[in-house]
Order: C-alpha cells, then structure tokens, then sequence
C-alpha cells in the first residue's frame, strides 16, 4: 500500500526528524510513504489542488499562516485529509480541535506521542478500508467505503444516500445519481 503524506514544518531539524522517523514507522507496518515537504502554510494550500494527500502533518506555529488556520481553510474547503498537528504548543491542543484533527504529537515528547498516533491512524485506515457498502439500482453499482458516507435519507419510500468522492454527490435509490 502507498500513501501520499504532507509534512509541514518551517523548522529544518524537525522536518529531518519527523522524516527520519516515518518512513521506517510506516514501512515497517507494510505502508510505502511518499512524503511531501512543506515549510510553510501557504506551501502547501497552493498544492492542494494538486496533490491528493491521505494524511498531513502540521506544525501550528509558522511565520504568515499558522497550522491551525490553515487546518480551517482546509475544512471550510471540504478537504477531509486527516491532520495530525505537530507542536511545541502545547497550550493550542484546544484550539485545534476546532478543525477536527485525527491527533496532536508534542514536539517535547516527541519519540513516546509519534508512534501511538500514527499506530492509531494506521490501524483506523486498515479497519475503514475493509468496510465497504455496495449500493444498487436498475442501471448500476457502485461501492462505497462506509467512511465516505455522510447522510443516508429515507423518505415516504424514497431512499438515498449523500457521499463524499472529492465532491459531494448525492445518490437517490430511486432516481439515480446527482451531483452538489
């Protein structure tokens, strides 16, 4: 399995530290990480459209754009990559939480917090990737990972369901497939 991941520092020794500390993380859990380097926000907004990312780290605290606001452009965009804050911040936990991310590594406790969190996530995308609904109607199937599902509609025998595929689509059982 490869994975696409952003990581966001402006501080170059952190940056060789996370990295050095990944990649054997990930590799020994049979996951090939192909690791984008950012040192800053706006680095990485500009890339977004671009890249598709299964998991970002970012550090909170950098010059023009801190991790955090960066994090709320992200979710305001609809972009639902799982965020794992990176800081020395420790007193912006709280802050963060307001986007939603799936984890907060203390720079000052680095070696203990890294592997717990990223063990977590990739436990949890191990258990989401191996649930997966399938969906019919008279003209197709198709498949979804239970994750992707937002909202699932029924209404005077009208059923349908809304998902998330980098776009929101809604998909009426009766009536077929609409986008939003």
């Amino acid at each position: 399995m490869e994975m696409k991941i952003a990581l966001v520092d402006d501080n170059q020794s952190t940056v060789q530290m996370v990295s050095g500390t990944l990649k054997p993380l990930f590799e020994s859990r049979g996951i090939k990480p192909d690791v984008y380097y950012y040192f800053s926000g706006e680095a990485l907004e500009n890339d977004l459209g671009k890249v598709s990312f299964d998991l970002i780290f970012l550090d909170i605290e950098m010059p023009q754009l801190d991790g955090i606001s960066l994090a709320a452009r992200m979710r305001e965009k609809e972009y639902t990559t799982p965020i794992i804050f990176l800081s020395n911040r420790e007193d912006r936990v709280f802050d963060s939480l307001q986007v939603s991310p799936f984890g907060f590594v203390r720079k000052s406790n680095f070696l203990n917090d890294f592997g717990k969190v990223v063990n977590r996530f990739i436990d949890s995308i191990k258990i989401d990737k191996s649930v997966t609904l399938l969906v019919s109607d008279k003209d197709e199937t198709i498949a979804l990972n239970v994750r992707d599902i937002i909202m699932i509609v029924s209404q005077k025998k009208k059923n349908g369901l809304c998902f998330w595929k980098r776009r929101t689509l809604c998909y009426s059982l009766d009536y077929g497939k609409t986008e939003r």
